[in-house]
């Protein structure tokens, strides 16, 4: 009776929690970090309304005039490449509902990615291997990945999918020995692990400011997935192991994750991820998966 007891407080303690963060999250959507998060939302908006072949003029009347000067007070503190694409959304914008009948044909942004190759390798089938070749490693070896090779793994991490292009996802790579010491204490499941020494601990926060409305407070959590995913698979594809921890949903732990790792009142880890050497001596095995797909007619 007394553990089920304390097993019902510890699952209040952490309802109580998460919704405390989400409101408080909420709440704060007037400061200029939450309301940079609603920028991005809505220019995304204006962006998918803009790429409509139907689309309607005028649209988006409600939240445009607020979202150019969003952008007027905010784009200094923008990524560039944010901020060239929303300049650009927000002009074509404009030159839309100046000139309903003859719609401006939209333009490349630099960077953009390019069209894909005629011929060449089956793309489709070199990305099935790394996904099948991928497996948890348990058990790394010397050296640890160097910090260059960690930034070469996160490098893309700008092309992927996010929620209304908010990114409410951070990525951690803890270097500091005693927080990264911390975060594998407090980690779950590295019982019979071997070498975690020689790794690399990247953590994945989420941001909460980014949600508009409780019923939405998953999305910065499938952001952290996108985002890690893209992680796993670069590592295998460069010859590097990774592994998934999970991170315990406990008030008082993710309350001294923030201190520890300076993240702001919004955020909270949703888990950390292991990138190293696998030893060629001790593979981990890989486990077999069903797919879980089912046909709904």
């Amino acid at each position: 009776m007394f553990r089920k007891f304390r097993s019902l407080r510890e699952y209040l303690q952490v309802f109580l929690a998460d919704f405390q963060l989400v409101f408080g999250a909420i709440r704060d959507r007037r400061s200029a970090h939450a309301t940079e998060f609603q920028l991005r939302r809505n220019v995304h908006r204006l962006e998918k309304g803009l790429r409509n072949p139907q689309c309607r003029v005028p649209f988006g009347l409600a939240y445009a005039g607020q979202t150019r000067a969003d952008f007027l007070r905010l784009q200094d503190r923008l990524p560039p490449q944010i901020r060239q694409w929303a300049q650009h959304v927000l002009d074509e914008y404009a030159v839309r509902h100046g000139q309903p009948v003859e719609p401006p044909a939209p333009q490349a942004l630099a960077g953009a990615a390019p069209p894909p190759p005629d011929s060449g390798p089956d793309t489709y089938e070199v990305l099935r291997q790394v996904v099948g070749a991928r497996s948890s490693c348990r058990h790394f070896a010397a050296p640890a990945p160097t910090p260059a090779q960690v930034a070469d793994l996160l490098h893309d991490m700008d092309n992927i999918p996010t929620s209304c292009n908010r990114e409410a996802y951070k990525a951690l790579v803890v270097q500091a020995p005693a927080v990264r010491d911390w975060l594998l204490a407090n980690s779950i499941g590295l019982t019979n692990f071997s070498g975690t020494e020689h790794c690399t601990v990247v953590a994945f926060a989420a941001d909460l400011s980014a949600v508009n409305h409780p019923r939405d407070r998953h999305v910065p959590v499938i952001d952290c997935s996108f985002a890690s995913l893209l992680l796993a698979l670069a590592a295998q594809a460069k010859g590097l192991a990774t592994c998934y921890l999970n991170w315990p949903i406990r008030p008082s732990i993710d309350h001294a994750a923030r201190q520890r790792l300076g993240l702001r009142p919004s955020e909270k880890i949703v888990f950390c991820m292991l990138v190293g050497h696998a030893r060629a001596d001790t593979p981990s095995g890989k486990s077999a998966k069903s797919g879980r797909v089912e046909w709904v007619r």
